[in-house]
């Protein structure tokens, strides 16, 4: 009779993921927890592939190509459980009139009131830009970036953030039903908005 359960947790990106054993530590372990979020962030501005561009941190299009690299070595998708993120990834545009999935950024947007962290927001922060105007300007309404199964809003003139809501939330659940996932996690419940 089992009495503990073991876990660990794994990265999408194949420049991580090559360097496991994902079918020997599943030997040891019950399910592997998929990081399917921070898939982008200001880190990428020193990545030669991707650079400073913005993209949307819970991509699904990039996480169906992660689940693929999983399939390659062999491990079943009822050992995956798939993480989503409760908070935004964002970052201060470099022209603010660019400000779609590929724009180019200068840096991090800052932190908010209860994250403090520059680059990240959580969700009820994010909630909170769209409801009430950011340094007297007022954010845009979301924008579904519909292959990709995230939202996008352009805030305080120069600041983008791509987060998840209801509607691409639920088409992640979908996807990890739909795949035959093993569970679902996020990262994590204190940014939510409570709602």
């Amino acid at each position: 009779q089992k009495t503990v359960l073991l876990t660990f947790t794994a990265p999408t990106s194949y420049w991580y993921l090559q360097h496991f054993d994902l079918l020997g530590l599943l030997a040891y372990a019950d399910w592997v927890n998929l990081m399917a979020y921070d898939l982008h962030g200001v880190w990428d501005a020193k990545d030669a592939y991707i650079g400073n561009i913005v993209q949307g941190h819970t991509n699904l299009t990039e996480i169906r190509q992660s689940i693929n690299l999983f399939q390659r070595v062999g491990v079943p998708l009822d050992r995956i459980v798939l993480g989503l993120g409760f908070y935004g990834r964002s970052f201060q545009l470099a022209d603010r009139t660019c400000n779609h999935p590929g724009c180019p950024f200068v840096g991090p947007a800052p932190g908010g009131p209860c994250t403090g962290s520059d680059g990240t927001l959580s969700f009820a922060e994010i909630q909170d830009i769209i409801a009430a105007p950011v340094g007297g300007v007022p954010a845009t309404q979301p924008i579904y970036d519909i292959e990709a199964q995230v939202k996008y809003i352009l805030y305080n003139e120069d600041n983008w953030v791509s987060f998840d809501d209801s509607e691409t939330l639920t088409a992640k659940v979908l996807f990890a039903k739909g795949a035959g996932f093993g569970g679902l996690m996020v990262w994590s419940v204190d940014q939510d908005d409570f709602a």
